[in-house]
């Protein structure tokens, strides 16, 4: 089997799969309320820590930021292509969601196998050169 001419190519794919992991994150905003809880039941009226439970809340490395805004640009270039409604469908049923294999997702899509890894393949060099590799 034939190696990849850039090392790092498995690498990005790695931070493609995170992608849907460290956007949830990233979206997750904090649900601190800004009023006092007031209730005339003892305990009743939610948490007593919400400043605590905010900072208890996960939160991304810089890189990880990094990571969730490049594929964010690599969706954005590719939706311009003629076909990149399908390459953003091809990507979230194999990387994304992992329920289809390669092979898998072509037959889904309806286009060749062949077809699939380049089209993949494609995505995966477009967010390698947003993320800063050439």
């Amino acid at each position: 089997m034939s190696r990849y001419r850039n090392r790092w190519r498995t690498n990005l794919v790695n931070e493609i799969r995170r992608y849907p992991a460290l956007k949830a994150i990233q979206t997750d905003a904090p649900d601190v309320a800004m009023t006092p809880s007031y209730s005339g039941m003892p305990g009743g009226g939610g948490s007593s820590r919400p400043t605590e439970q905010a900072a208890a809340k996960p939160r991304l490395t810089k890189q990880e930021e990094e990571i969730v805004s490049a594929v964010d640009r690599a969706i954005e270039a590719v939706l311009l292509w003629p076909n990149g409604q399908e390459i953003v469908r091809l990507v979230t049923l194999v990387d994304f969601q992992r329920h289809y294999t390669v092979p898998g997702a072509a037959l889904k899509l309806n286009v060749s196998e062949r077809t699939a890894v380049t089209m993949r393949s494609r995505f995966i060099d477009v967010y390698g050169r947003k993320r800063g590799f050439s």
